[in-house]
């Protein structure tokens, strides 16, 4: 029977057999058991809590949802990305045809701008805001 060790190697302690027989015993396996606690954050309630408001407001932000919800930021937006990264498909499909073309026509124009100005606001988003 073969272990893994060179001949040359130190033996393991009797500690470290003693918990690859225990957690062999437990779970069938001799691998380390994965510290830490149960995560609990991402579950199906907590995700139709998320999911209400974000379809009834889905333009306000993470950080003013996870407030209102009690939940943290990083939870609402760990939610948002991976339970619910379908809302953000349907959203964007809504987006009518004629304006996304709009934008992508007028994207190489804006660029030349920004760049001409070394970075700079661009004219049209300039002319509406007061000082």
């Amino acid at each position: 029977m073969k272990f893994g060790i060179h001949r040359n190697s130190k033996v393991p302690s009797a500690h470290a057999i003693k918990t690859w027989v225990n957690n062999f015993e437990e779970t069938g396996s001799t691998v380390k058991k994965k510290g830490g606690c149960v995560k609990t954050v991402r579950n199906p309630q907590n995700i139709d809590t998320v999911r209400a408001p974000f379809e009834q407001s889905p333009r306000q932000s993470a950080v003013r949802h996870s407030k209102k919800l009690g939940l943290s930021e990083s939870s609402v937006r760990r939610i948002l990305h991976l339970d619910l990264h379908c809302i953000y498909r349907e959203e964007i499909s809504r987006i009518p045809v004629d304006v996304l073309r709009g934008a992508m026509s007028s994207v190489h124009v804006r660029l030349a701008e920004c760049e001409q100005r070394n970075g700079g606001h661009l004219e049209d988003v300039t002319s509406g805001m007061m000082c």
